[in-house]
């Protein structure tokens, strides 16, 4: 996959409303409101920037061979790496080091047909999620090799453990004639799937299920969010509950009245990615059509509330959404001939000519680590 990392950000003023939000910056029971519609009418101001601050060539060995990624997870000193070509996950150190790796696909009582998700667990498991046998599978931390295995009573599309407790999105009740997606459900302690989110109606019509999107939640590091797939409500997830803590705001935001004209016009789908290190947040927008004064990304300082923004426009040759988090960066992934090509053109560049030194053309994915910040002065 060919990612670049935009070096130079540029600033608009949102529109925020902020209730009970903590003086501290952190995380609290806040909603953010993003005013799509005010920010694609302002001009960029400027204030913060980026920067490639690492790169991580992953180790190209048999075992840990990557044709595709599809999911990246950081968690406690290791990246976890869906391959979706093999249908495993490699696990890789802090330095792209090769640990080990969950390759179980088959029909036995501990593998699977499909990675279809994963997480990791607090205790660093990792559990893996198969649609076509509706059941998820344990693997045990140290080396995986043994597994535990739950049977669900209705299919889902995504996985995600917060606390003690998983939660799973887009649950089909296959018995339910009506065919809805509940969008958010968690496990009981029967193996059960209860509602945590009600269904929207034609939003979540099984029919319209090619509205997919890689990820429902996004994992930076123990902080948990959740966007139902054709929703403008971000939530965030902690032990203590649901709560809603971002929305869009616009006019082109997808309802069960307008969807039949998605074809003729634009529709704001919701996010395709929301992450966040200390107290910045990226997050990237879903649109049903391009529209290049529409802002893509959208940086919000949990801190200061200021807001940053890129649209379309700016974001040909650009992958602007992180993959993962990994302590105060953000990460995505590059292939290695990207890579060699970035270093022949920047030669002083020292941390990416190390990088690619030693590379070759199908060698695994580069990780690179990427921070945004205010520019000083701001």
């Amino acid at each position: 996959m060919k990612r670049y990392c935009l070096l130079i950000f540029i600033l608009v003023t949102i529109c925020v409303s902020c209730k009970d939000r903590r003086p501290d910056g952190q995380i609290g029971r806040a909603e953010i409101i993003i005013d799509l519609d005010s920010l694609a009418k302002k001009s960029p101001l400027g204030i913060f920037e980026s920067k490639d601050e690492r790169y991580i060539p992953l180790q190209t060995i048999e075992e840990s061979l990557i044709g595709d990624i599809k999911k990246v997870i950081y968690r406690d000193g290791r990246f976890y790496i869906n391959d979706r070509t093999s249908d495993k996950i490699v696990v890789f150190d802090n330095n792209g080091k090769y640990i080990t790796n969950i390759d179980k696909k088959g029909r036995g009582p501990n593998e699977y047909l499909k990675i279809d998700d994963f997480c990791v667990d607090n205790n660093m498991n990792v559990i893996v999620y198969c649609n076509m046998t509706v059941k998820l599978l344990k693997y045990i931390y140290p080396d995986y090799k043994q597994a535990e295995t739950v049977m669900l009573d209705k299919k889902v599309l995504k996985v995600q453990t917060v606390g003690n407790s998983i939660f799973v999105s887009s649950v089909i009740n296959i018995t339910d004639k009506n065919r809805k997606f509940i969008p958010l459900g968690r496990l009981t302690e029967d193996n059960k799937i209860e509602a945590t989110l009600p269904s929207r109606d034609i939003l979540d019509d099984v029919e319209a299920v090619f509205h997919g999107k890689p990820l429902h939640f996004y994992d930076s590091e123990g902080v948990i969010y959740f966007n139902p797939r054709l929703s403008a409500d971000l939530f965030i997830m902690t032990s203590e509950g649901v709560s809603p803590y971002m929305t869009i705001k616009s006019k082109d935001i997808v309802t069960a009245q307008n969807k039949k004209e998605e074809n003729e016009r634009r529709l704001i789908y919701g996010f395709n990615s929301v992450f966040r290190t200390g107290n910045i947040i990226l997050a990237d927008i879903w649109t049903s059509k391009l529209d290049f004064d529409l802002p893509a990304l959208i940086i919000y300082d949990l801190e200061t509330g200021q807001s940053d923004f890129i649209p379309y426009r700016n974001k040909t040759g650009y992958s602007l959404f992180a993959e993962t988090v990994c302590g105060d960066n953000f990460v995505y992934t590059e292939e290695a001939v990207s890579v060699m090509r970035k270093a022949d053109l920047t030669p002083g560049n020292a941390a990416l000519v190390s990088a690619a030194t030693g590379l070759n053309e199908n060698d695994n994915p580069v990780l690179v680590e990427f921070s945004i910040r205010r520019k000083a002065g701001n």
